[in-house]
């Protein structure tokens, strides 16, 4: 699978889906079976990163609707659907799974992008900074789990959230390391403005702690020599 193949499945698979709907003709005179492809965010820049994708992959034009929640984009066309269900790009609602087995490891990082671009979460909190996947589909948050894993990731366990009044559904989330955010940065990254604007901020924190403990380092040395 191309890296544009795999990070388009990740944002499908985040905030998409696939879906059959039937529509009834007045000049045939019965329901025709229509196929859309989709992905919905209230960031148009993810609306653009993927209709660039359909067009790199499956060169096709989405079309592209606003409304006061977001935009919503679309791909009507019935070989676009049934290649990206295939692959488990989306299995039903709220339900995916990776496609590990069509994956390199560049495939594997950009499917991560996507995924994060839609779902995750990057933020700052009391004691640092955190990065956080999060799904309600509790098998494709394994195997997200899984992949970062076979990257060299070392990801926290998995924790489910409990039911809220906002979330009927049960939410399962974990975090990246603290001292992984470099390399989760650097390798994995997002399209999301918001987390690119908390990378900035990271990436300047741990250079901040970096030349901290460097002039610790200089001063313990300096320290010694006088004392010798």
């Amino acid at each position: 699978m191309s890296p544009e193949k795999a990070e388009l499945c990740g944002l499908i698979a985040s905030d998409g889906g696939l879906g059959i709907y039937w529509k009834y003709s007045e000049e045939r005179g019965y329901y025709q079976s229509s196929y859309k492809s989709y992905f919905s965010s209230s960031d148009q820049e993810l609306i653009e990163t993927f209709s660039h994708l359909v067009e790199e992959v499956y060169h096709e034009t989405p079309r592209v609707y606003e409304d006061k929640e977001g935009f919503d984009a679309y791909v009507y066309d019935r070989k676009v659907y049934f290649d990206l269900a295939d692959i488990g790009a989306k299995t039903g609602p709220f339900e995916f799974r990776v496609p590990r087995e069509h994956l390199d490891e560049e495939g594997k990082r950009k499917y991560l992008r996507g995924f994060f671009s839609g779902d995750g979460e990057a933020y700052r909190e009391a004691h640092g900074y955190v990065i956080e996947f999060e799904s309600t589909c509790k098998e494709g948050i394994e195997e997200i789990h899984e992949t970062l894993e076979d990257l060299g990731f070392h990801p926290h366990p998995i924790h489910p959230r409990d039911y809220d009044e906002e979330n009927w559904h049960r939410n399962y989330r974990f975090t990246i390391p603290s001292a992984e955010h470099i390399k989760f940065i650097e390798e994995i990254g997002s399209d999301k403005p918001s987390h690119q604007e908390v990378f900035e901020e990271i990436k300047k924190y741990r250079e901040g702690i970096r030349q901290y403990k460097l002039r610790e380092h200089e001063e313990r040395k300096s320290r010694k020599y006088e004392d010798e």
